[in-house]
Order: structure tokens, then sequence, then C-alpha cells
């Protein structure tokens, strides 16, 4: 199957599969893009998700493999998928929409919040809140900041407070058919890892899947189960979320589309998530569960520590370690295997805090995909800053 594709970057591996174009006015310019190809199923990635309206005009000329313009304004207003969690009596982050963040004396806050701050693992009176600014328009953990490194400084743009709980990030995927949501699994997120050159919270990938126990299986699927019918989620999405000690998911975002998980889970499983994502677009339900795997698979994002210009060397290297889509029939699922993608091309200018390329792996367990990767991206770095800088 050839695709066509319209982003930012237009990477070469992605070229490799069909046309891609590099789009000169996001995002208004993919709208014109996509009214020149052939009658065919469109779908879109992130950071559409802000531009609800866009998508609905995008769908009056390609039929859309994917969530409304309507469907991903609620996935993303954090009143309307709070309010769905605490219908279903799921755990709710603490949020507010004030110009600053709350005051741990503000009685009308607390009041409002007591019930959601009764199930966090440490009582609000025996630590200090952390709050974080969340923009309302972004994506891949770009513009969050805590409170106490913003100082007098707050954010202009349009946003909203959330209390930062402390756990284990994650990310959990589904597929949602209009009667039934299949988890597809979890994945352990990386945030601002510093190994690959992410800041502050950007997200830097994720390895999984994560090993799920029926209970913590279950509240997963209840989450999914609570957004499909919820908010009107059809297809892939994905929920980011703090795990903690005692076993609760907190939900702190909302991904109504393609996830940055997708390829970690199906190259660990080996299952066709984008044919069921088309099918429960046709109005079909996905499967129940996804299988179990002994494989474990992870990307990380190496984003740029200063400017740089990528060489014709360094180019045909990165084009030579390119990841492997399609394996050969009988191929040892258990072997380390490590690659690239989201290749840029040649000569392209890469700019500090901006991502260079994709490491993917894949293997026995979480520390071997783990250690494929960290190596990876040293080596990696290592020949995209020993060139000299023709910044």
């Amino acid at each position: 199957m050839r695709i066509a594709a319209c982003d930012l970057f237009a990477d070469r591996d992605l070229a490799a599969c069909g046309s891609a174009t590099r789009v000169s006015s996001y995002p208004a310019g993919l709208e014109s893009w996509l009214r020149q190809q052939p009658q065919v199923p469109w779908m879109y990635t992130g950071a559409l998700e802000n531009h609800p309206a866009l998508i609905d005009e995008m769908a009056t000329s390609h039929p859309l493999w994917g969530n409304s313009g309507e469907a991903v304004a609620a996935a993303r207003d954090p009143a309307r998928w709070c309010a769905a969690l605490t219908r279903w009596g799921l755990p709710v982050i603490p949020w507010s929409a004030s110009k600053a963040p709350p005051a741990r004396d503000d009685e009308s806050w607390l009041s409002a919040w007591s019930s959601a701050l009764a199930m966090l693992p440490v009582s609000p009176a025996a630590a200090e809140l952390s709050w974080l600014f969340k923009p309302r328009a972004s994506g891949g953990g770009i513009g969050i900041r805590r409170a106490a490194d913003l100082a007098a400084q707050l954010p202009a743009k349009p946003g909203f407070w959330q209390l930062e709980i402390a756990g284990r990030a994650c990310g959990a995927l589904y597929v949602a058919g209009p009667t039934r949501t299949a988890l597809i699994g979890v994945t352990r997120q990386q945030t601002g890892a510093r190994w690959c050159g992410a800041n502050h919270f950007q997200y830097a990938g994720s390895i999984g899947p994560w090993p799920l126990d029926p209970s913590l299986r279950n509240a997963f699927q209840r989450l999914g189960n609570c957004l499909r019918s919820g908010l009107g989620l059809r297809g892939i999405f994905g929920v980011d979320a703090i795990l903690t000690d005692d076993g609760q998911v907190w939900t702190v975002e909302i991904n109504p589309r393609y996830t940055a998980s997708v390829e970690v889970l199906e190259a660990a499983l080996d299952l066709p998530v984008l044919a069921w994502h088309a099918s429960a677009c046709r109005g079909e339900d996905p499967p129940e569960s996804a299988p179990l795997s002994r494989t474990w698979a992870g990307k990380a994002i190496i984003y740029a520590r200063r400017n740089f210009v990528l060489t014709a060397e360094i180019a045909a290297a990165m084009a030579d370690a390119v990841w492997p889509w399609q394996l050969p029939d009988g191929h040892d699922r258990g072997r380390l295997l490590s690659g690239l993608a989201d290749l840029p091309a040649e000569g392209e200018q890469l700019l500090a805090g901006k991502p260079i390329c994709t490491v993917l792996a894949r293997g026995p367990s979480s520390a071997a995909v783990e250690q494929a990767l960290r190596r990876q991206v040293r080596i990696w770095e290592g020949q995209f800053y020993s060139a000299p800088d023709r910044s």
C-alpha cells in the first residue's frame, strides 16, 4: 500500500513509503494539500487535535478515519473529560482555569475538590502542592512548566493549572469501536530525559508493553470504556497517566488520535493496530483485548543539543541504519534489534531543542531495550557533534 503524507518535516523514511510533502503553512496548508489528493480516507496525528474546526473542515472533502472535531474538543477540554471520569467514579487530578494556581488556603477550591483530594496517595496537608501550567494548545509536553519555576511571570497563553502527582508516567493505547474499547497496551513514558537531550516535560520516548496485573488491567480498561462512551471517541486514542504506588491510575491528558506509542506496541506485540483503527472508523468493533507478549520495544527521540547541519556522510549512515518496519518470516522476535526513524534530509539545519530523529529498539526485556536505546543515542550523538559546526 502506498501512502501520501503531509507534515512539517517530510522525513526521508516517510517519503520512502509513498509521497511526503513538507507543508509551508501549518496547519492551514494541510487542507489545501488534502483537497488535491484522490478520494481516499485520511487520518491525522499530533498535534492537529489543537485545531478541531480544521479537522471538521477537512472531513468535508475526504472521509476521515479518526475523531471528529467535536470529540477532539471534548477530549482536550479538562472540564469535559474530568466530568466524564467523575461520572464513572475514576480518579481525577485537581485542576483550575484561574490565572494563578490555587493557594493552599483557598477554601472554595479545597471544598470543590475535596473528593479528589481525598483519593491522593499523600494528603495535601502533609506535602507541598506542586502545580503545573499546561497550555490549551500544545503537543509533546512543550510549554508545560512548574508554577515554582515560573515565579511571578505567569504565562500569557491560554492554559490551565493541574496538580502534579508523584508516580510513574505511562501511556495507555486504545482502539474504540461503536460498542467496545480494546486496550492495546500500556507503555512507560520518558519525559524531559536529559540523556536524549529533552528538556522540562518534553516527550522523549516510550518502552512497553508494561506488565499489568488483573486489577491494573481492569483499571485501564474501565478508563478506556469511560472515555469512549463519555466523549464519543472512535478508533485509536491514547491516555497519558500517572500510576501511583497504591495502584491508582490518574489521567493527565487525552490524545484523541494516533499516538507516539503506537509503533512501540506494534513492534512488541506484532498487532495490526492501524487496521483495527480503520475498521473501527467504518463502524466495526475491535478485538476484545491484545495478546500478552514476552517481547519489549521502545523508542527515544534525540533532541539537538546545539545547532548543526546534517552532513552527507552522516545522512548516508542514518539511511543505512533505518528501522526495519517489515521483518522477514522466521525472524527471532526476542533478538535485540535497533534502528532509526524520522530521518532528516541531507543538508538540513537542525536547531537546538528540536528533534533530530527517533531511535527504536526491540528485545527480550525492558532493561535490554532501554540499554539499547541509550547506547544508540550516545553513538549517534557522537556522530552528530563530532562533525565540524557548519550552522
